[in-house]
């Protein structure tokens, strides 16, 4: 008998800091079927009650090109007990898992964002997930091949037009997308059904979506890795 193959559903929401509002944006999330969620323009004050309220742990990403998040210490006072209070116009992005805890986090706290725009959080269970957002076009993060393991998965979300992640030897596709917003994942990681976009989700920005991946071995893929 097979062992039974891992299976993630992943929801990318970006949404609009000046219209989100807290009670909803829990509500909504504490609703909707998903194993992690890449949040994009959350309010920065949001990430550490928000992981309380659906008790889920997070990462937030380092502060990006535009000074966004701030440094290191506003990442620790985002993990203080602070309420949100109303909406906010301050935003960035966030990475909430709820039923599989975070291992580690890349590039580590102290460090400021990627040329790519690139954060990651690596799940106990070996997949990566990654939001990118406002990274340099044409600017492929070499030091991925050695972060990520050859029998770790990945799977990132963002625009779409502003894709740029190269992970030698691990092609990424397109597995769920709106339009403008995409969901990529290494080739192990295979859509069980299509992607489907969340009811109630558009007055936080964009509607969200979501995709369930069941992660298949590397050596029963045709081309996945080298021969």
């Amino acid at each position: 008998m097979s062992p039974e193959l891992l299976r993630l559903r992943v929801l990318s929401w970006r949404l609009s800091p000046g219209h989100a509002r807290w009670p909803e944006l829990a509500a909504l999330l504490g609703g909707w079927e998903w194993d992690v969620a890449a949040l994009r323009g959350l309010p920065r004050r949001w990430p550490a009650p928000l992981a309380r309220a659906l008790d889920a742990e997070f990462r937030c990403a380092p502060a990006h090109a535009d000074g966004n998040w701030g440094g290191s210490w506003l990442r620790r006072l985002l993990s203080s007990e602070r309420l949100p209070a109303g909406p906010a116009t301050t935003a960035g992005d966030a990475i909430v898992a709820r039923r599989d805890r975070i291992a580690s986090e890349w590039p580590p706290a102290a460090r400021r964002a990627p040329r790519t725009g690139l954060h990651m959080a690596r799940l106990a269970c070996g997949i990566w997930v990654g939001n990118q957002h406002g990274g340099e076009p044409g600017q492929p993060d070499r030091e991925l091949s050695t972060v990520i393991g050859d029998d770790e998965a990945l799977v990132v979300t963002g625009a779409r037009a502003g894709m740029t992640i190269d992970l030698p030897g691990r092609p990424l596709a397109v597995v769920a997308d709106d339009g403008e917003d995409a969901i990529w994942a290494t080739t192990d990681l295979v859509p069980v059904a299509p992607a489907k976009v969340l009811a109630g989700g558009a007055a936080g920005g964009r509607p969200p979506f979501a995709v369930t991946l069941e992660q298949r071995p590397l050596s029963g893929i045709a081309g996945a890795g080298p021969g």
